[in-house]
């Protein structure tokens, strides 16, 4: 969960679409104030996603690197493997 409570990432089996194929994904939730309900998730896409499984999403205190677990199908060093992501400035 992001620092301030107001965006969470976790990971799902949940398919992409109504009775589509599960995808292991890491999914995001946000809220305008942590008084007010989460969003629907939505699945992070490309290129933190892929047709791999990701999970265990840590996000740092500043919201803007984002840690993760892939499995050893996506490449890598063998294994499981720690990905990061950045976030830049402007959010994307």
């Amino acid at each position: 969960m992001r620092a301030d409570g107001k965006e969470i990432l976790f990971n799902s089996g949940r398919p992409l679409t109504p009775g589509g194929a599960n995808a292991f994904d890491i999914w995001v939730s946000t809220r305008r104030s942590t008084h007010d309900a989460w969003s629907a998730p939505v699945n992070l896409g490309p290129p933190v996603n892929t047709s791999f499984a990701e999970f265990q999403p840590d996000l740092s205190h500043d919201g803007r690197t984002l840690l993760f677990i892939a499995g050893p199908l996506r490449g890598g060093l063998g294994g499981f493997d720690i990905w990061m992501s950045t976030r830049t400035v402007n959010g994307n």
